[in-house]
């Protein structure tokens, strides 16, 4: 009868193990796809440097005009809509307890955040990222006094 119990132990935790592993296997092929398709996203994005009339594609009729009155240039533009984008993938690859550190006050993001021209850029920058609680997060903390 012991042997029984045991081996009906055995075979609950052997389950237990087994889903375990899958839902973290699960968790790690999806962390991976976020990863490959954010790198692909900013190897794209960094393009706008070069050529800022792509943003026509992402509802800014004139893309020159506008990059004239946000006082930045195309590739400052670029740099930042890359710095946000990486930013998403980290974000989103991470715990929660990292997730809360990379955008408290004096973070790295945080800094960028508060600056002017990222504020000015802001309306333009976040029709370029996934809606979402990241890029929600970023538009609370510029937008907070």
């Amino acid at each position: 009868m012991v042997a029984l119990i045991i081996s009906i132990l055995s075979l609950i935790i052997a389950f237990i193990s087994f889903y375990l592993s899958y839902k973290k296997y699960q968790k790690e092929v999806m962390n991976q796809a976020i990863i490959s398709n954010e790198n692909h996203m900013i190897s794209i994005e960094s393009r706008i440097g070069e050529y800022p009339e792509l943003l026509r594609f992402h509802g800014v009729e004139n893309p020159q005009e506008l990059l004239r009155e946000l006082g930045i240039t195309a590739t400052e533009f670029a740099y930042l809509l890359n710095s946000f984008t990486a930013g998403s993938v980290y974000y989103h690859t991470s715990n929660e307890n990292e997730r809360e550190r990379i955008l408290q006050p004096n973070s790295y993001r945080w800094i960028m955040c508060k600056s002017q021209a990222v504020k000015k850029a802001w309306p333009t920058l976040k029709l370029l990222l996934a809606q979402g609680e990241y890029r929600d997060k970023l538009e609370r903390i510029i937008n907070e006094e």
